[in-house]
C-alpha cells in the first residue's frame, strides 16, 4: 500500500541519518546532518523530531569520547592519579615561555595587586598549554607590570586612619566603606568578564578580602575561581569543542592544580561554576553570597 511504502521509505532515510550521526567526526559534517534533518521535517515533522534527538545525543557521546581521548593523558608523578592531565606550559599572553616558578610568581602578583586574571587553554593535545592575562577591574585593560600597590598595601594605608583608642561603631562603619569598595571591584571584574566572553568559555581568578571585626585582627584573603561558561549551554548541539573542553572537568582540574602546586594562589580557594554574572540572591556570583560562604565557612573551619 501506498502508505506503508511511505513509511518504509521514511525509515529508511532516519536510519541512514542515524548511522551518518554516530559517525559524525566535525562540525562541517554536523552542519550538513543537520541540513538533511531540516529537509527530512518538510517531509515528516515527528519522526525527524526523533532522529534529530538521536543526532543530537550521539553526537554529545562523540564529543564526550573526543575530550576523554584528548585530556586523559596518563603521567609518571606518583602522587597523581594517573588519568590526571599534565600542565605543561602555563604563560602570560604575548610573553615568551618562562620557568614555572616564575611565571606562578608573576601569576600570584596580578591577584595581589587585586587584578582579574583570565586563563585560557589554547592547546589541549599533546599537552595542554595555557594562557593569561590580566586586567584592572575598574578599568577593562590589559596590564604591563607596574609598581601599583597590593590590595594588602592599600588595606595597610587605610587602617592607618585609625588605632586601638577608634570607637568600635565608626571603626564598623569604616570597614562596612571598605567592603563596599570590594563589592565595586567584583561588580566591575564581573562586567569585564561577560564583555570579553559573552558567549564563550573562560577561567577567571580574582582575590579578595574580608572585612576585619576589629582593628587589631588582620584581614584574611582568598582568591575566588570562577568557571565561567557563558551561553554554552544554551547553544547545545551548536557549542563548540573549544567551549565545551575549556571548563571540562580535567582541564580545570589541571590549571588549579599547577596553580596551586606552583603556589600561585592564596591559601584559602573558592571555586564558583557559573554561566551568568547577575547579581541577585540565587545568583552563584552574588557578592554577598561568595564573601559569606567563603570567609564565613573559613572562619568555622578554623575555629571549630
Amino acid at each position: 500500500e501506498p502508505d506503508n511504502i511511505n513509511k518504509d521509505i521514511q525509515n529508511i532515510e532516519l536510519e541512514q541519518i542515524i548511522r551518518e550521526a554516530a559517525q559524525c567526526v566535525d562540525d562541517d559534517q554536523a552542519k550538513e546532518l543537520t541540513a538533511k534533518l531540516n529537509s527530512l521535517e518538510q517531509k515528516h515533522l515527528s519522526e525527524a523530531a526523533l532522529a534529530r534527538e538521536t543526532a543530537v545525543a550521539l553526537r554529545r557521546r562523540y564529543e564526550a569520547e573526543k575530550e576523554k581521548q584528548y585530556l586523559s593523558r596518563p603521567t609518571s608523578g606518583t602522587n597523581v592519579k594517573s588519568n590526571t592531565p599534565q600542565v605543561i606550559i602555563f604563560q602570560c599572553q604575548g610573553q615568551a615561555r618562562r620557568e614555572p616558578r616564575i611565571e606562578a610568581k608573576e601569576f600570584s602578583k596580578q591577584l595581589a595587586l587585586g587584578r582579574m586574571v583570565l586563563v585560557s587553554l589554547i592547546e589541549s593535545s599533546p599537552q595542554l598549554k595555557f594562557e593569561y592575562i590580566s586586567i584592572d577591574p575598574l578599568k577593562d585593560d590589559d596590564l604591563e607590570d607596574d609598581t601599583s600597590m597590593t590590595l594588602f598595601d592599600r588595606y595597610q594605608m587605610w587602617k592607618s586612619k585609625f588605632s586601638l583608642k577608634t570607637d568600635e561603631s565608626i571603626f564598623r562603619d569604616a570597614v562596612e566603606e571598605l567592603i563596599a569598595d570590594q563589592a565595586e571591584r567584583w561588580q566591575s571584574a564581573l562586567a569585564a568578564l561577560q564583555l570579553r566572553h559573552d558567549n564563550s568559555s573562560v577561567l577567571a581568578f580574582i582575590r579578595l578580602l574580608d572585612g576585619p571585626e576589629e582593628y587589631a585582627r588582620p584581614p584574611r584573603d582568598g582568591d575566588v575561581a570562577i568557571i565561567y561558561s557563558a551561553g554554552v549551554s544554551d547553544r547545545g548541539f551548536n557549542a563548540t569543542f573549544a567551549d565545551r573542553t575549556q571548563t571540562a572537568a580535567p582541564v580545570v582540574a589541571a590549571a588549579i592544580s599547577w596553580l596551586d602546586k606552583n603556589r600561585a594562589l592564596a591559601q584559602r580557594f573558592l571555586r564558583v561554576d557559573s554561566d551568568s554574572t547577575d547579581q541577585d540572591e540565587h545568583s552563584p556570583l552574588a557578592y554577598t553570597k561568595v564573601i559569606v560562604s567563603f570567609f564565613n565557612k573559613l572562619f568555622l573551619d578554623e575555629n571549630p
